[in-house]
């Protein structure tokens, strides 16, 4: 993996070994109020796709997982949000104090109008 500076690599490689260490993985959990409120997220809709950033503004906390609730906006179905938003979970490695990328494609004809939100985090202590 010569030159690759992609930080989904890196998220897929560090995800890989985790899963294999059982150990590990039983340590994710929810991020507390604090620490999930140090979590900063950029991010919009295009082509098909949500996309952006996360910063993780813990000194001591690795981020695993984020819950994003995903709401068509179209006005007809605005009054009904809540029923017809859906909750995605997206797995990525974002390290203390550092940034990492949100991706994930959206089943749809591309016509609505979206809003989310980050509704929690998951992850793990590092000290």
């Amino acid at each position: 993996m010569k030159r690759i500076t992609s930080d989904r690599a890196a998220a897929i490689v560090v995800r890989a070994c985790r899963e294999k260490s059982p150990q590990s993985k039983s340590t994710d959990t929810d991020l507390p109020a604090d620490a999930f409120n140090k979590l900063v997220t950029h991010a919009g809709f295009g082509y098909g796709a949500f996309n952006g950033s996360i910063y993780n503004g813990n000194s001591d906390y690795m981020v695993t997982q984020v819950t994003v609730l995903i709401v068509p906006m179209e006005p007809r179905i605005a009054a009904e949000a809540s029923v017809n938003g859906r909750e995605y979970d997206i797995e990525l490695t974002v390290q203390p104090l550092s940034k990492g990328a949100l991706s994930m494609l959206i089943p749809s004809d591309n016509t609505l109008e979206y809003a989310w939100k980050v509704m929690r985090a998951r992850g793990y202590k590092t000290r």
